[in-house]
């Protein structure tokens, strides 16, 4: 009942209730039921002026370097994680780490600290990687093999329980692996469902240009949408 009343009052008087806020009850008989609704109207556009209305005009030509950043990404998709045993740990290698840390107790003991453990972890080793001094101490260490050694928290690290402080590490190295990435090629796109290397830039290109035409067409329906509301007298809700 209380729907089919609403939608009465919505078509009879051209407004639409947008969400019902409370409904009392007047009067119930035989005959029928009166109730007193309170509810949110949906705002009603007063006048609009849809003239000159500016947007910048965005191209839709696909760039050499929106294409090579997609070949790229393919790259990525089907490169090969490639054992190193000949050498030991580099910036920028994958590894596999295991490492426990442990900082000094007032009664000068070593003991464990949380979160300063984990096993065979694998990340790639950055220069930043951990606190100072960490990463310089994996560099030459190759698989398999373990070590100790010392450095010292920032004073400023977030942790201010660690802050300042020094920490000793065991550390293992399980595996070293570097990326190897596939050549641009035509085997290359053959993997990936082309007939040649050329077919496959074609398409890609297609569906980069695609894409971005629609991204296009999205931000000037919204910048049109957006001067549309500045220009707007609007009723209030």
């Amino acid at each position: 009942l209380i729907t089919n009343a609403i939608d009465s009052v919505n078509s009879e008087n051209d407004v639409t209730v947008v969400d019902l806020q409370q409904v009392i009850p007047e009067a119930l008989s035989k005959e029928g039921i009166v109730l007193q609704a309170v509810a949110y109207l949906k705002p009603q556009v007063l006048a609009l002026d849809y003239s000159n209305i500016e947007v910048a005009k965005l191209d839709n030509e696909v760039t050499d370097q929106e294409l090579e950043a997609q070949l790229g990404a393919y790259q990525e998709q089907h490169a090969l994680m490639v054992p190193i045993t000949d050498r030991g740990v580099e910036y920028n290698d994958n590894i596999v780490l295991s490492f426990a840390g442990s900082t000094q107790d007032s009664n000068g003991n070593w003991v464990p600290f949380p979160g300063g453990s984990t096993s065979k972890q694998p990340f790639v080793l950055q220069e930043n990687s951990f606190i100072p001094g960490f990463g310089e101490n994996l560099l030459n260490m190759k698989a398999d093999e373990s070590k100790t050694f010392k450095v010292t928290f920032s004073e400023n690290y977030h942790a201010e329980n660690l802050a300042g402080k020094e920490a000793s590490f065991d550390v293992t190295v399980h595996e070293i692996q570097v990326k190897n990435l596939p050549e641009l090629d035509d085997d290359f796109a053959v993997t990936c469902g082309h007939e040649n290397f050329e077919a496959m830039t074609t398409t890609l290109k297609q569906q980069i240009g695609d894409r971005k035409k629609d991204h296009n067409q999205s931000r000037t329906e919204t910048d049109i949408c957006l001067e549309l509301v500045k220009r707007a007298a609007i009723t209030p809700i």
